[in-house]
């Protein structure tokens, strides 16, 4: 394997535990150090009013971020289980 290192990007992703296996598993497979970066910094809010138009993009982010998070308790709700109804 040509690279040094295997970065790992971490998130709130539901995925993220699966692409953590995974780099483990490749970085053992290829004596490769296995090294992670966690992405959530959100900087002080008062910080984005310093830039022009940043009242829009700090609303239109989080109504993004309001919209991952509704979309991925949909996707939960979807996958787990029905429970089986008994017939009588």
């Amino acid at each position: 394997m040509a690279y040094g290192s295997i970065l790992v990007p971490g998130d709130s992703n539901t995925q993220a535990l699966q692409r953590l296996e995974v780099a483990g598993h490749l970085a053992v497979a290829n004596e490769r150090p296995r090294v992670g970066m966690y992405a959530g910094f959100l900087p002080d809010l008062a910080w984005f009013y310093l830039m022009d138009g940043a009242r829009q993009y700090v609303a239109e982010d989080l109504a993004r971020r309001r919209q991952v998070r509704e979309d991925i308790s949909r996707a939960k709700a979807k996958s787990r289980p029905k429970p089986e109804r008994v017939l009588q």
